[in-house]
């Protein structure tokens, strides 16, 4: 794991605890997702998290993506940022077997 990937794990679980804190005193709902990668029927819980639970922040794990395909977490709902980083060193000409880590924050607008 990579010096950039490990900030961005430890300001997640700084920002969950940070919002463990807040979400009692304001109207805020967080979920956390392993999602295991990013097929379909993934993409539509996530979807689902948002439309009928009304989640706020969504953190997601092992997203199993690549950066040539960050766009797939962008796109999830246009009221939502994201930020993602993949586990996977892409910088390297063949790439073996399936990706793997990944994570990524959506939040709302």
């Amino acid at each position: 794991m990579d010096l950039h990937h490990k900030k961005f794990m430890f300001y997640t679980v700084a920002l969950v605890y940070l919002l463990t804190l807040i979400i009692p005193m304001v109207n805020l709902t967080l979920a956390s997702y392993n999602s295991t990668g990013l097929s379909a029927p993934r993409i539509d819980y996530i979807k689902d998290l948002i439309k009928n639970h009304g989640c706020k922040i969504i953190c997601l794990q092992e997203t199993w993506h690549i950066d040539s395909n960050k766009s797939t977490i962008d796109s999830i709902h246009d009221d939502y940022f994201a930020h993602s980083v993949s586990g996977v060193d892409s910088s390297r000409d063949i790439l073996q077997g399936r990706p793997y880590g990944g994570t990524a924050i959506l939040y709302h607008k």
